[in-house]
């Protein structure tokens, strides 16, 4: 085993896992970044990955798509959930 943090004494069925991921599939919304011209520049697979490489909060950034303003010259807006 793993000690006191044993990983075989819970696992999730098939049915529990689809049901995990089905309820978490809101903030795996796609990311994209637009410039001055409306070309796009950049797509990111979520939120948490844009904020990272982009060197932001997720905060900053939703407020940002939210209020459809600029964020550092780009425009961003989200996509549709990817499941």
């Amino acid at each position: 085993g793993w000690g006191p943090y044993d990983m075989n004494l819970y696992s999730l069925s098939d049915e529990e896992k689809a049901l995990s991921i089905n309820a978490s599939s809101h903030r795996l919304k796609r990311v994209y970044f637009y410039d001055e011209d409306n070309n796009l520049v950049t797509i990111y697979s979520g939120l948490n990955i844009a904020c990272k490489q982009e060197g932001c909060s997720k905060v900053t950034m939703s407020k940002a798509i939210k209020n459809n303003v600029l964020f550092r010259g780009w425009t961003v807006k989200f996509g549709q959930s990817v499941a």
